[in-house]
């Protein structure tokens, strides 16, 4: 039996735009078996082909995804330091400060915790 070349046969536009096609019906929820069947049916796939055209897609997703995400951090940052600095301004200091925790929330300066377990108490005394 010939092996399909379809895949192959696809310039790289069309591959790219199938490819957002593919993305498409996945963001939509549609199950992988049927949008394999769908590339078989319609664009002469193998089975291997479709299942390899469904992940270039769902990386396809991840980056847009990953790009979304970074876009929204840079303007959430922008935002915050706005807010930082129109609070230094208006001498609203407590606001200010809790601006500049927020923004090292985000920049991952609170992530470590300490875990301490003892049986013996533990005198905590802060200032």
């Amino acid at each position: 039996m010939k092996k399909s070349t379809a895949l192959k046969a696809l310039t790289e536009g069309e591959a790219a735009k199938l490819k957002k096609q593919v993305a498409k019906k996945i963001k939509l929820n549609k199950p992988r078996y049927e949008i394999v069947a769908w590339l078989k049916a319609d664009y002469g796939f193998t089975q291997k082909q479709g299942e390899e055209m469904c992940r270039r897609a769902a990386e396809l997703i991840k980056g847009e995804y990953r790009k979304y995400i970074a876009s929204i951090a840079e303007t959430n940052v922008a935002r915050i330091e706005q807010i930082i600095e129109d609070a230094y301004e208006a001498k609203q200091y407590k606001v200010a400060l809790m601006g500049i925790q927020e923004l090292n929330k985000i920049g991952g300066l609170y992530k470590d915790k300490i875990e301490i377990s003892t049986e013996e108490p533990i005198v905590v005394s802060f200032g």
